[in-house]
């Protein structure tokens, strides 16, 4: 049965607009970006947003004399619609909503160009040429398999490449400025010449299509280099991020070695006096010297040996500093991560801890506790100890430190927040009267 022709209208420009664009949003969506609210009203508000809004902008399209500006106000509306649907759907901020829209309008509008270079500046007329009665069935088929094939190019091109630096390209707002005003250029520029230009002319709707295509390769070719950039100046944070933990870790084991020293020395004693009266140990001596050989009763089997080593040089650290460290990890779920990654997120992990219970006077505080598990499939990871003075959060993530010189620390809360986003995970940070929490999930 042949729609009307409104409906047909609608479903042609409105509708198909908005669900390519929907797609592309979907294809640059983080896997681990929650809802807004609960599922089963998440995608529905989203999906009236964006479809009843594309269903309302084709209603006052109706009422207008079709022109340029009608043209913009129009596709501007119905992209706006869009991103106030993803916006609704997915927690996530504005300029989150915003660049996600741009980036997918991009797609969308280089995917429509190329098929327009493909179908319509000649392929479509032939058909009807060649076979008039299956013509409309070879264009559809034509049309949605080029879209599904550059759509999944898009996908490892350009989607893969955003999710991966999707944290640290929020907070870059140069790339949303130069996006939106991608945005507008593609749209006032598409707008005005096709106005302008005879559909029927193969020629000129080839070379506008090109044209397009070659601006929205060229400005994604520099958003693409921003997003090597800020990978780029990532990954030398988290290099001195490793630098300048390396360099404290080597402060701890000294004191560490030294503080075994000192215990090894006392139990020697210990050994002489007992030699020296055999007939006078107390039930005293007998307990300082099981407590000189607690030091050594630091084994720990978490299932990795990275780990297991990293553990217990900082359990000997925090002995010697009367600090309790406490782990229930299960070392056995970081397979799939690169092991560099994990050693270096655990050592931040503690050796900020460590270093803010040192902070804490009260003995009974000194406490540190780091737990590892996978929950419905999730990494998490949580670590607790009490602290003193503030907590401030800096707008990449990570905390502000309390070292007088910052240009050379605070990059180990940096090397966390890093390697967190480097797996597309989430990073939390809490306090609560005076305990601090940190939560990873990957």
């Amino acid at each position: 049965m042949k729609l009307p022709f409104d409906l047909q209208l609608y479903f042609n420009m409105f509708f198909i607009f908005a669900l390519e664009i929907s797609v592309a949003m979907f294809l640059l969506t983080p896997r681990k970006l929650g809802f807004r609210f609960k599922p089963y009203l998440s995608i529905p508000l989203g999906l009236i947003c964006a479809f009843g809004g594309s269903f309302l902008v084709f209603y006052l399209a109706t009422l207008m004399e079709w022109n340029v500006w009608v043209n913009i106000l129009v596709y501007t509306l119905l992209f706006l619609f869009c991103m106030g649907g993803y916006i609704l759907a997915y927690r996530c901020s504005f300029a989150e909503g915003l660049l996600v829209s741009v980036i997918a309008y991009t797609i969308q509008h280089m995917a429509y160009q190329v098929m327009v270079v493909v179908l319509d500046t000649g392929l479509s007329a032939k058909l009807h040429e060649v076979a008039p009665d299956m013509a409309d069935t070879w264009y559809n088929i034509i049309l949605y398999s080029g879209y599904v094939t550059l759509y999944v190019l898009a996908y490892f091109s350009i989607c893969r490449l955003y999710i991966k630096n999707v944290r640290h390209i929020f907070k870059t707002w140069s790339i949303i400025v130069l996006a939106f005003v991608e945005y507008l250029i593609i749209n006032a520029g598409n707008a005005a010449l096709s106005n302008y230009l005879q559909w029927w002319n193969y020629v000129a709707k080839g070379v506008m299509a090109t044209v397009f295509i070659s601006f929205c390769v060229m400005l994604d070719i520099i958003i693409v280099g921003c997003f090597k950039l800020v990978e780029r100046k990532q990954e030398m944070l988290l290099l001195e991020a490793n630098y300048q933990a390396k360099l404290e870790a080597s402060s701890m084991n000294r004191e560490s070695i030294d503080f075994i020293n000192m215990k090894c020395h006392d139990l020697r004693k210990k050994i002489r006096y007992i030699k020296n009266n055999k007939d006078l140990l107390s039930d005293d001596d007998l307990n300082q010297i099981e407590e000189s050989l607690r030091i050594y009763d630091t084994g720990l089997k978490t299932g990795n040996h990275d780990l297991d080593l990293l553990i217990q040089a900082r359990a000997l650290y925090c002995q010697a500093k009367k600090i309790e460290l406490t782990t229930l990890i299960d070392g056995n779920i970081f397979t799939e991560l690169d092991p560099n990654d994990v050693y270096s997120l655990f050592m931040n992990v503690i050796d900020n801890a460590v270093e803010a219970a040192e902070k804490v006077a009260e003995p009974s505080k000194r406490v540190i506790s780091l737990k590892a598990s996978k929950k419905q499939g999730y990494i998490v990871i949580t670590e607790r100890n009490y602290f003193v003075g503030k907590v401030i959060q800096n707008s990449d993530g990570s905390l502000k430190t309390s070292k007088e010189d910052s240009s050379m620390h605070g990059f180990g809360t940096k090397s966390i927040a890093y390697i967190v986003n480097k797996y597309g995970g989430t990073l939390h940070y809490g306090t609560s009267d005076d305990i601090f929490e940190l939560k990873v999930v990957l």
